[in-house]
């Protein structure tokens, strides 16, 4: 029988950044034990297959996973009296983070910062095999920019933000980019919030399925909450 490490080594692929594998982490005082599993946010078919692979493999283990994943809506499925509203909230998002949130195959959207390449497709969560009893440890767009909001203050837009389509290229001024932190919104929330995820869910086995970006900080951020690094991961 294939190990669930024999899939994790298969799975990350050469060339990138991420880590060569998946970091184990025990918190000896709780007894909880974090897998952390850095992904690509695009890659081929067969990749995500690997990916898929490995978190059933770590489900029948008794895992429970934590994916990411900001939240949207359909802007089309929306009443006509929640659009404004839901408008604004986006382009605060991009005013923060310099792009309009969509998936990385979407080709008319210039203020992405990658895009598919090739036979890549973008990451889902079927294609990564996301469940019903898996935890959604991200944020909704809405909920994002509130919690950012409450944190740094109000996010400002000016004439530029309503009248720059959201798929046009977006670009910051000097003073904006040093007034906003795309950092805080996408990385230090986020990861906080995965934190108060595993303190209130107190799962004993945990997997946690995020972007190789995210991967030394969420490591850092276990290590806050008093766990520890585990040299070899068996799984």
């Amino acid at each position: 029988m294939v190990s669930c490490r024999s899939i994790m080594y298969r799975l990350i692929a050469k060339g990138t950044n991420a880590p060569d594998k998946a970091a184990s982490m025990l918190n000896q005082k709780t007894g909880q034990h974090v897998i952390v599993v850095p992904l690509m946010h695009t890659g081929t078919e067969d990749y995500y297959k690997k990916v898929k692979d490995y978190l059933t493999c770590l489900r029948n283990d008794g895992y429970i996973v934590y994916y990411e994943g900001i939240g949207t809506v359909d802007f089309k499925l929306l009443a006509d009296s929640l659009r404004p509203k839901y408008d604004t909230i986006q382009r605060k998002f991009r005013k923060v983070t310099g792009m309009h949130l969509t998936g990385y195959d979407e080709t008319n959207n210039q203020s992405l910062p990658f895009k598919t390449k090739g036979t890549q497709v973008a990451e889902t969560p079927e294609l990564k095999g996301i469940t019903d009893n898996d935890i959604h440890a991200d944020f909704f767009i809405a909920e994002l920019v509130k919690r950012y909001e409450t944190a740094k203050g109000e996010i400002v837009l000016t004439d530029y933000d309503f009248q720059t389509d959201l798929l046009a290229k977006y670009k910051l001024s000097r003073a904006e980019r040093k007034k906003y932190s795309s950092f805080f919104m996408l990385q230090t929330l986020r990861n906080n919030y995965v934190g108060e995820l595993l303190k209130t869910y107190q799962h004993p086995k945990v997997v946690i399925a995020y972007g190789a970006g995210h991967y030394w900080f969420l490591i850092a951020k276990l290590q806050d909450l008093g766990f520890e690094k585990i040299e070899k991961n068996e799984n």
